[in-house]
C-alpha cells in the first residue's frame, strides 16, 4: 500500500517536466499573445519536438523575474536572425503553454 501511495506522489502533478525542443529551428516571433505579457515562437525541426507545427509560450510568470523574461525574448530574436539552434524547457510541465528556458547553439 505505501508503494502505491509512493507513486501516486511521484507521477501526479507536473513532475514531467522537460525539453519541449532539441536543436530546432525558430521561425516566427510574436511579442505577445491577447496583449498579455507573454510571447510566442514557432520553431521547426528539432528531436524532440512536442510543439512542432504549434505556437510556445512563454508567459512571465513562469520565470523568477521581468528580467528574465526579457532575456528570454531576446534570445529568441537573436535565434531568428541569426538561424542558430534552439532547446526549449518547460519546468513545470510538458505542454508547449509554459516554456521558460531557451538556449541557443551553432
Amino acid at each position: 500500500m505505501k508503494l502505491i501511495g509512493v507513486l501516486i506522489l511521484l507521477f501526479s502533478g507536473h513532475t514531467f517536466a522537460g525539453y519541449l525542443v532539441q536543436g530546432g529551428t525558430i521561425t516566427k516571433v510574436m511579442n505577445t499573445e491577447d496583449s498579455v505579457d507573454r510571447f510566442q515562437i514557432r520553431v521547426e525541426g528539432g528531436t524532440p519536438n512536442l510543439c512542432q507545427g504549434i505556437n510556445i509560450k512563454f508567459d512571465s510568470s513562469k520565470v523568477a523575474n521581468a528580467a528574465t523574461h526579457a532575456r528570454s525574448y531576446s534570445s529568441a530574436l537573436t535565434a531568428l536572425t541569426t538561424g542558430m539552434k534552439v532547446s526549449i524547457y518547460n519546468y513545470n510541465g510538458s505542454d508547449c503553454n509554459g516554456a521558460a528556458y531557451i538556449e541557443l547553439s551553432k
